[in-house]
């Protein structure tokens, strides 16, 4: 999966087996990411506090400081996203990682690909970026009109791009309906907005 357009993240290696720390900065370094590496949990601390990384992928079983323990520190000093990366099949490690303030973790072995959709996802949620995935919509919400037969409930909607003519809205007693814009409208106090 190559990447289309160059990062500007900066992400933390934290892993202690060299083989696959090395693989890991080239594949990421590859995808446009630029890449600080550590080896032990000490020197993993220090880089995520000195260095101004966007996320942290932390092997659980560093040396020196265990990827546990460096997580527990950094918790108590700043936020950074952190992914572990733990044992096949490693349940305790992934709760452990959880319970201390993990971000997200990653089962060893894994894909590159799973990898590189995680870490977007992880800097997506945390630099607050809109998804574009899906198909653009438009979104209606305001109360129902007085004199209206549902007047003061609340309405939401959405209003398709690929069928501008309807819209599905939903009130707040639960139930829901499809009409066209000029049905539905106009609502007392109104927003539209992109999504």
């Amino acid at each position: 999966m190559a990447c289309s357009a160059k990062h500007t993240s900066k992400i933390l290696i934290a892993e202690e087996n060299t083989h696959l720390n090395e693989q890991l900065a080239g594949e990421l370094t590859a995808r446009g990411y630029r890449v600080v590496q550590s080896y032990q949990g000490d020197q993993a601390l220090v880089a995520a506090l000195e260095q101004r990384v966007d996320i942290i992928l932390l092997g659980a079983l560093l040396p020196e400081l265990d990827g546990f323990d460096v997580l527990q520190r950094l918790r108590k000093t700043c936020q950074i996203p952190v992914m572990m990366l733990t044992a096949c099949d490693a349940e305790d490690e992934r709760i452990q990682g959880y319970l201390r303030g993990a971000d997200d973790c990653l089962s060893k072995p894994y894909s590159v690909i799973e990898l590189s959709l995680k870490i977007e996802a992880l800097l997506r949620r945390t630099r607050g970026n809109i998804d574009y995935r899906s198909e653009p919509q438009t979104t209606l919400s305001g109360r129902a009109a007085a004199g209206s037969p549902n007047h003061g409930s609340i309405l939401s909607g959405m209003l398709s791009e690929s069928d501008p003519h309807s819209v599905s809205f939903a009130l707040d007693s639960g139930t829901a309906s499809t009409r066209t814009p000029e049905q539905t409208l106009p609502l007392s106090s109104g927003a539209r907005k992109r999504i």
